[in-house]
């Protein structure tokens, strides 16, 4: 990352591809907490920030993300064969091999803030034998974690439900820890959520 705080070597994807099962009637992710939805919230810091790739991969929902996001810096990949593992695989295969790291972001994750990501860019920057950087609050690691460029390869090579954990847990794997708030760890599966996301947005910005 320069000085200026790009982070253009960097590549981001948003998953956005989930059934919304416990949710109730809609996609939560077009559920609305203020003037945008849910996953243009996730997707704010995205579009801030000066990333050298911004890939969201959706999935039945494509053409509702589609029309979210028409901004040119979007690649938008589709997986409708469900599971986590197999949308971040889509996703990584269109992020650029030379990528310094690549996020994990989750499109039901409204409330984080562009201070983590430069958090996490800062952190693996400066930590040369990371292989992966996340940050934790109370012990808890949250989304979205940063994975250096060696693991695109991992990243591709996941399947179905297997999700990224899988990566973090190889022998040998070192994942560097940034302290972060409970922003961190907050995402949306029920109506009760929604509601709390809705709060906490309107105490950040009560007008």
């Amino acid at each position: 990352m320069n000085q200026r705080g790009s982070l253009a070597p960097f590549a981001a994807i948003l998953v956005a591809a989930g059934r919304s099962a416990r949710f109730g009637d809609g996609d939560k992710l077009n559920a609305r907490i203020g003037a945008k939805s849910v996953i243009e919230h996730a997707a704010a810091p995205l579009l801030t920030l000066d990333f050298g790739a911004v890939i969201i991969v959706s999935g039945d929902n494509n053409d509702m993300v589609r029309a979210l996001f028409s901004d040119a810096r979007v690649t938008h990949i589709v997986n409708r064969t469900g599971g986590m593992g197999a949308s971040i695989a889509a996703g990584a295969r269109a992020v650029a091999p030379d990528a310094r790291g690549v996020f994990i972001c989750l499109g039901d994750m409204p409330l984080v803030s562009c201070g983590v990501y430069r958090a996490l860019a800062q952190a693996l920057e400066a930590d040369p034998y990371a292989g992966a950087v996340a940050p934790f609050h109370e012990g808890q690691r949250g989304h979205p974690v940063l994975f250096g460029g060696s693991s695109l390869g991992a990243l591709q090579a996941l399947r179905g439900d297997d999700g990224a954990r899988s990566v973090l847990r190889q022998g040998g794997f070192r994942l560097a820890k940034v302290p972060a708030d409970d922003d961190v760890l907050f995402d949306i599966d029920t109506q009760a959520d929604l509601t709390e996301a809705r709060r906490c947005m309107a105490a950040r910005d009560p007008t």
